[in-house]
């Protein structure tokens, strides 16, 4: 300072200038101006701080892409027009790498280019960067850019692979092109030797490393408020370094914190870390808090040494000490049966076994005769509590409780009233039955349901409308697509509304039944109703074996469809799988009404034969079957039987004989009492059967009385003696 004495000065001190100053400029160029068909180019702008031997600082190209002859430029018409992909050949590429003590951050490129017309046509060409930092790995930079233009800019701020590159490390840049034809030219070019024609460029910076001693921490959370000599968990946090002197790193101290190196060692009021310089990793730093007095301990925790300017660590928490505080707050949600209490608790230093709110009707009760409704919603210092089965329009009295120990503190009674308990005017409704499916043109027989109402206005209610639906008061009143309800307000009782369905169509007609009026919200009655040209079906049912030659055979049809059914029963064959309509119908005319069951009697079945059967229906529409089915005869009797005894003239007479060779000639023979022939019959049957099953009608000439009945052949005889008799009716024969 220069004063009318003389000059001043203070004490001598320094400061060094940094390395450099990062900016965003050209730290790469290539001005192609007066060049022509070179194999390879050097960077006409190269920084200072980028590696430029060895060729780095050249442009070079794939193995396809190779020099063509074109004015200030660096070309080739090995582009061709096959799309852009890593593994091609046709590029042309570059190299920067940062300089020792530097590293590298690429911010954009930008590119001039020219070529032939044909090249880039109507359409343009398509272009691409790609990146690697192996030379061996491309990644290609956002998407193919396809344009008649012929400058480029891609932005590469985003893309953190390019970003700090550390000294030593290469990055690898080419270019892609694909155009219209494949021999037109194309490439890079510089009209002037101007550097705003550079033909490329690389926008970025070369930033100095630093080399001084640092260190650095993570965040302390916070210990908040602690009771004065207790001792809660520790917190963490982490230390680390970069071009450190070997020497110790010290944490602390601050009043009220220890520290040590793990979460259960050993506390004291500063740490000590060794290290041998240069790098420390992270190293993670255990803090514990133990006020001993009420007041605040924020503040910062020291981290020095490793030659390092010392950096802090900033810490927060309190000593509290006090007992816990509760107080009552305000009621909300208040309805005609309930509200929702609330109260603040401030737990202090004192364990707080329970809180809630206590109530009563009564105004000043004495708190601890009133109804607990404990929470366990203590949020900061709030909770709530939900109270519930109160009386409508009634005054309630509360306090905020929490029990500390043995006592129990209150806060100041406060109070609210609920609401009165709503007039609503409602409506009310039974069940609709299903009406199900139902053949088009068709009405169902009526269905009903119950409609009562509360608090109604004295308005008309309204049912309906519902399309395919009708309604009427009486099941067998007029029905119309929408139903008028009179009544004078107050309570409706049940009035039961009755519904027919009709459908038109084959569709759904399910839906819903509007009710509405008297002052009500319109309530609905869910209905379900299908509309069907309903198919005709039956189920083929089980056989019941009554003997070797009847069978009886049941059925049901499950769907009788649209039209009266006119005829039904079971069909049956010995061959499987026949075509229907050829085997034997033996109609049915016993139909269950209740469950459409039915059966039909098989007779003259052949024994121990399968028999393949089919139940059946008919309509106007046509005849279904149900599923085949098979059954099996029972087997006759071993050697002679006769199904009736004694045998009644005029009468069929049933026999049976097994274990036979028909290849002999048999006869039926009846002898009376005097060995006299009065009855013969000669049996015809298919060679090779082993048994007869035949029937015959008695002559009515013959006398009642005792006979021989045989079976005879020429090397064969059997018989049994039989009675003939007279048939006398329902209750027996006669046998003279």
């Amino acid at each position: 300072a220069i004063t009318g004495n003389g000059t001043i000065y203070g004490t001598q001190m320094s400061f060094t200038t940094s390395a450099s100053i990062p900016t965003t400029s050209p730290i790469a160029a290539w001005n192609f101006f007066g060049q022509s068909s070179p194999a390879t180019f050097a960077a006409t702008t190269f920084n200072s701080n980028l590696v430029s031997t060895g060729g780095l600082n050249d442009i070079t190209r794939g193995a396809t892409a190779t020099s063509s002859t074109g004015s200030n430029s660096f070309r080739t018409t090995g582009f061709k027009n096959d799309g852009i992909s890593t593994s091609n050949t046709d590029y042309f590429q570059t190299t920067l790498q940062p300089a020792a003590g530097f590293t590298l951050s690429i911010d954009s490129i930008k590119a001039r280019f020219n070529g032939t017309t044909t090249f880039v046509g109507t359409v343009g060409v398509t272009s691409q960067f790609a990146y690697s930092l192996d030379n061996t790995i491309f990644t290609l930079i956002g998407s193919p850019s396809t344009s008649t233009s012929f400058k480029l800019s891609v932005d590469l701020s985003s893309i953190a692979a390019l970003q700090n590159i550390a000294s030593g490390t290469t990055v690898y840049i080419r270019y892609y092109a694909s155009g219209l034809t494949i021999t037109g030219g194309w490439g890079f070019a510089s009209p002037t030797i101007a550097d705003t024609s550079n033909g490329l460029e690389f926008m970025g910076v070369l930033s100095p490393v630093s080399t001084s001693p640092t260190l650095s921490s993570t965040s302390l959370p916070s210990f908040g408020n602690v009771c004065i000599s207790s001792m809660p968990n520790p917190n963490t946090f982490t230390i680390s370094g970069t071009n450190l002197t070997a020497g110790d790193i010290t944490v602390g101290p601050l009043a009220g914190y220890t520290f040590a190196s793990t979460a259960g060692g050993s506390y004291s009021s500063t740490l000590t870390i060794s290290q041998s310089g240069s790098t420390l990793a992270s190293t993670p730093v255990y803090v514990m808090f133990m006020p001993t007095a009420v007041q605040s301990y924020n503040g910062n925790i020291s981290v020095s040494g490793g030659g390092a300017s010392a950096i802090n660590v900033a810490v927060v928490g309190s000593g509290i000490s006090g007992t816990a505080v509760v107080s009552s707050a305000t009621a909300s949600g208040i309805t005609p049966t309930g509200a929702t209490v609330s109260g603040n608790l401030t737990q202090g230093c004192s364990t707080v076994s329970s809180y809630g709110i206590q109530y009563s009707t009564t105004s000043g009760f004495t708190p601890g005769t009133g109804t607990n409704v404990p929470s366990t919603n203590l949020s900061g210092t709030t909770f709530t509590s939900s109270l519930s089965g109160l009386a409508p329009t009634t005054t309630y009295y509360y306090v905020a409780y929490a029990i500390i120990g043995s006592n129990t503190s209150y806060g100041t009674q406060l109070s609210f009233t609920t609401t009165d308990v709503p007039i609503v005017p409602t409506l009310l409704a039974s069940t609709l039955q299903d009406f199900g499916n139902v053949c088009i043109g068709n009405t169902t027989t009526p269905r009903s349901f119950d409609i009562t109402g509360f608090n109604l206005s004295a308005a008309s209610i309204t049912v309906g409308p519902l399309a395919g639906f009708s309604f009427a008061t009486s099941s067998a009143g007029t029905y119309s697509s929408s139903l008028t309800i009179t009544q004078s307000g107050g309570t409706l009782a049940a009035t039961t509304v009755y519904v027919i369905f009709a459908p038109t169509a084959v569709q759904s007609y399910s839906g819903n039944i509007s009710i509405s009026g008297a002052g009500a919200a319109a309530i609905d009655v869910v209905t379900t109703g299908n509309g069907t040209l309903s198919s005709l079906s039956v189920i083929s049912g089980d056989s019941i074996s009554v003997s070797p030659n009847v069978e009886i055979i049941k059925g049901k049809i499950d769907d009788a469809g649209c039209s009266p059914v006119v005829s039904y029963g079971i069909e049956y064959s010995s061959f499987q799988n026949f075509i229907l309509g050829t085997g034997i119908k033996v109609a049915s005319t016993n139909l269950n009404a209740n469950d459409s069951t039915f059966s039909s009697t098989l007779t003259g079945l052949i024994q121990n034969t399968a028999y393949y059967y089919r139940a059946y229906v008919s309509n106007n529409a046509g005849t279904v079957y149900g599923e085949q089915k098979l059954f099996i005869t029972s087997a006759i009797p071993t050697g002679l039987t006769i199904y009736s005894n004694p045998l009644i003239r005029g009468r069929s007479v049933h026999y049976t004989l097994s274990g036979i060779n028909l290849t002999d000639h048999y006869l039926v023979r009846i002898y009376d009492i005097s060995g006299r022939l009065v009855f013969s019959k000669p049996l015809y049957y298919q060679l090779g059967v082993n048994f007869i099953d035949d029937n015959f009608v008695l002559p009515s000439t013959l006398s009642c009385g005792v006979y021989s009945f045989q079976v005879v052949s020429p090397e064969f005889r059997i018989q049994k003696m039989v009675l003939i008799a007279d048939y006398t009716g329902p209750f027996g024969w006669r046998p003279f």
